[in-house]
């Protein structure tokens, strides 16, 4: 089980603070993402923008007419309570109602649009994460900073979307009911929108600070929720189900989980009383205001400045304007909190994808082979490197065998040779060309492996080989003997191979080891590599399977490991590693003679199987 799973989970989380010392400087970079998100808008469903633009935008008049249709009506009402007409009375009532619904139904209508707007984008949004992870170098998975970028990209598009887009289209309509209420209200006189502008903005100010307390929390508490997920992910899944009950290592697994989730709830408990606090008076300072213009208004009809019928849409402005007013400062207060997300979700999309390089490979097949010179590689923030000036060069129908004790670097070294990684220092060269500057997607394209942790996908066996390449997969399979896995499944190729779908079935592990075989064997590839490739079978099925990997590697540049090194017998040149450097290179025959580290790891491998201390 993986020590991360266990470790102290008492460990601080980081604190994120984005931006640096200058909060101005960095609000104005968060704004900068704003006309961006827009342009994404329009650009991924522009239809359905632009109809909640409008909608939203049209709304922002409809309270001035009710207003002013409850001013006529209430004006008519206490006209023919007096003794006038009763006519007027109902028909300035019934344009008062109609006024109502055609605000909720514009209401009604934004919603629907912002509905199916947040699922257009969401969808596409989440097509965009998907297609940047599957695009990236593969160094980028070596990094914390990428995982918490994705998070928050996740995070965005599953709980802030929504909210941003709602009120990004509902703004329109906020400024123009704030314009045309204001308009209205200068019969109050001017200070009434101003003090009600100063009450609501004290207010937005106030939670505006909480927003972000409650963003740089959830920054700094990303590591943990991922930490959390794995463990749920352990605890909850198939994969390390026997081991856990085998071990008993379910409670503290969950004891770990549990001092995560107390620590996260902790500090969201403390920032939620800190809001409730902050809220409260931000609320409190709302109402004074305006029960203070209220209280203004109900002196003017005291005075005789101001009919019923007035003082009535007066306080219905009042109260319209000062809730307008509110949601256009708060939807400013909560895309700003909002756009902190933002910044996430573009961080992510912004990580560069790999690059295709300028110069093109010569064309197939190989005729120097693949190479690595002088090569020296470290993974991200490691304190020391994995491979330290390497040179190797597989040539067209040479099968190289890597052997060296654990950790030496051997499936770091045939990840380099097949492009996955750059090499820190160095080269690697196909046919003379550098992979740095060339079309490293396009080398892979022409090679193939299987690696000791080869993907087990709940999809069809058909399915699972068929990822490997567009070449025969049933050929495949057999040159792997994954074709007998086929035969004893009831559906053969196109049976699932799991049981969280359907009607699907389970393989062992040698079974899977055999169909990623087939997998790695479905391309015609000029660079074979296979990483362990019988660590799960059988004594006679592992022999099957270095036959079949001779007639696959047959004519093509092959690179074995494996630690069984009597089936280092099977390459032209066994390649020994140790310490990140070749230290050895030779046929079986030369190294054994030379009584090197090879010799010693054979002569104890030979001991264990005659019983010798």
């Amino acid at each position: 089980m993986p020590a991360e799973a266990v470790r102290d989970a008492d460990a601080p989380g980081r604190d994120l603070r984005r931006g640096g010392s200058d909060p101005h400087a960095a609000a104005l970079r968060r704004w900068r993402n704003l006309p961006r998100l827009i342009g994404l808008l329009l650009r991924l469903a522009p239809g359905p923008a632009a109809a909640s633009f409008v909608i939203t935008a049209a709304t922002g008049l409809l309270p001035l007419g009710l207003v002013v249709a409850l001013r006529y009506a209430v004006g008519a009402s206490v006209r023919a309570a007096a003794g006038g007409s009763g006519r007027a009375a109902v028909v300035a009532v019934a344009v008062f109602v109609l006024a109502g619904l055609a605000l909720d139904a514009g209401r009604g209508l934004a919603i629907t649009f912002g509905y199916n707007l947040q699922e257009r984008l969401q969808i596409a949004v989440q097509g965009q994460i998907v297609a940047k992870g599957v695009g990236v170098p593969l160094g980028a998975f070596d990094r914390g900073d990428f995982y918490d970028r994705l998070l928050g990209a996740r995070r965005f598009v599953d709980q802030r979307l929504f909210s941003t887009m709602a009120f990004i289209t509902r703004f329109g309509a906020n400024v123009v009911q704030s314009v045309a209420l204001l308009a209205y209200m200068r019969a109050a006189g001017g200070w009434a929108p101003a003090v009600l502008a100063a009450g609501t903005g004290l207010a937005v100010w106030a939670r505006a600070r909480a927003l972000r307390q409650r963003y740089l929390v959830e920054r700094a508490q990303s590591e943990d929720e991922r930490r959390m997920d794995y463990l749920h992910g352990l605890m909850t899944g198939r994969e390390a189900a026997a081991e856990i009950r085998l071990c008993g290592s379910g409670d503290h697994l969950q004891r770990t989980w549990r001092r995560l989730h107390d620590r996260l709830r902790g500090a969201r408990l403390a920032l939620a009383r800190r809001e409730a606090h902050v809220f409260g008076g931000a609320a409190a300072g709302q109402t004074l205001t305006l029960g203070l213009v209220l209280a203004a208004v109900v002196a003017m009809v005291a005075r005789g400045h101001l009919s019923i019928g007035g003082y009535a849409a007066l306080a219905a402005a009042v109260r319209q304007f000062q809730a307008g007013l509110w949601m256009l400062v708060w939807d400013v207060a909560i895309v700003d909190r909002d756009l902190r997300f933002v910044g996430d979700l573009f961080e992510y999309l912004d990580e560069p994808d790999e690059a295709p390089g300028a110069d093109a490979l010569p064309p197939p097949p190989l005729r120097e082979g693949v190479a690595l010179a002088g090569v020296t590689f470290a993974y991200p923030g490691a304190s020391r490197p994995v491979l330290e000036g390497v040179d190797l060069r597989v040539r067209p129908g040479e099968r190289v065998a890597l052997v060296g004790r654990n950790g030496s670097g051997k499936t770091t070294l045939v990840k380099l040779l097949l492009g996955l990684y750059r090499p820190t220092q160095g080269r690697v060269l196909v046919d003379g060309v550098d992979l740095a500057t060339a079309d490293a997607a396009g080398w892979r394209r022409r090679a193939t492996a299987i690696f000791q942790d080869f993907g087990r996908y709940h999809e069809t066996m058909r399915f699972n080989i068929e990822l490997g390449g567009v070449g025969d997969p049933e050929r495949a399979a057999r040159l792997a003997g994954a074709d007998e896995v086929a035969a004893a499944l009831p559906r053969g190729y196109d049976t699932l191979l799991t049981r969280e779908f359907g009607e699907g079935e389970d393989i062992s592990t040698g079974q899977w080891q055999r169909v990623a075989l087939a997998r790695a064997y479905a391309r015609d590839a000029e660079l074979v590599v296979l990483d362990e490739p019988t660590a799960a079978l059988d004594p006679r099925a592992e022999v099957d399977v270095y036959r079949g990997f001779r007639d696959a590697a047959r004519g093509r540049a092959a690179v074995l490991i494996s630690h069984r090194l009597g089936s280092a017998r099977l390459a032209d040149r066994i390649v020994v590693l140790d310490g990140g450097r070749v230290v050895e290179e030779g046929s079986h025959e030369e190294l054994c003679r030379s009584g090197g580290l090879y010799a010693q790891l054979l002569g104890v491998q030979a001991a264990w199987y005659r019983d010798e201390d």
